[in-house]
């Protein structure tokens, strides 16, 4: 596990590291240990990357799994998040790194858990340096045209990058929206996240309770 499980303000690469396997050399992602913040678990530093994904593909060598933006450039390059990859892929992955890394279960956060660690325990709405949404620490609704390398803006108080912002991610639970209270402005901003055109829009807003 030397150089996978890290401390919050250690420094480390959107590459990941390199560990050796049975197939022989591949990628792995580091992992942050939250146990300093009260949290007995580790979370991945970055956005699962396209040359840390490529590796579990070319250990796998399956082309079952398909990558429907690897031949565009705003979303292709090592460093920028893996995009577009269905659930089942993602519980693959996941799967695969707890063989390789040889530990018990390796999953995605449940909801509670992702807002927790994004909002680093604080009442802020955006998972950033400044806790908003300025595009000179977020890319929200892809601002710059195409995806950030993940190392782009900095980490948040916990040291974990593009929490809000640069890649919808998934999480092992689905948030219920039609709960959330939350301010006008609030909404817009959350529905932007994961819409862009104006009748999914104005759907999300419809199942979110807004604060007058």
């Amino acid at each position: 596990m030397q150089n996978v499980l890290i401390n919050h303000n250690d420094s480390s690469s959107p590459y990941g590291t390199e560990i050796e396997s049975l197939s022989g050399t591949i990628r792995v992602p580091q992992f942050i240990d939250l146990r300093e913040f009260g949290y007995d678990i580790a979370v991945a530093k970055y956005p699962i990357t396209n040359c840390l994904f490529d590796s579990f593909l070319q250990e796998k060598q399956t082309k079952k799994i398909k990558i429907p933006y690897s031949h565009d450039e705003r979303f292709n390059q090592p460093t920028q998040p893996v995009v577009g990859i269905k659930e089942k892929d993602v519980a693959n992955y996941c799967e695969w790194l707890s063989q390789v890394l040889g530990l018990s279960v390796v999953k995605l956060p449940d909801v509670s858990e992702w807002e927790s660690i994004a909002r680093c325990n604080t009442d802020n709405l955006y998972s950033s340096k400044d806790g908003s949404c300025s595009n000179l620490y977020v890319n929200i609704g892809l601002t710059y045209g195409e995806t950030n390398p993940v190392d782009y803006f900095p980490a948040n108080k916990w040291g974990l990058h593009d929490m809000s912002g640069n890649v919808l991610e998934w999480t092992d639970t689905v948030p219920d929206f039609k709960n959330l209270t939350l301010t006008k402005e609030e909404s817009i901003d959350l529905c932007k996240l994961s819409n862009t055109d104006s009748n999914s829009l104005a759907n999300c807003l419809e199942d979110i309770k807004v604060q007058e």
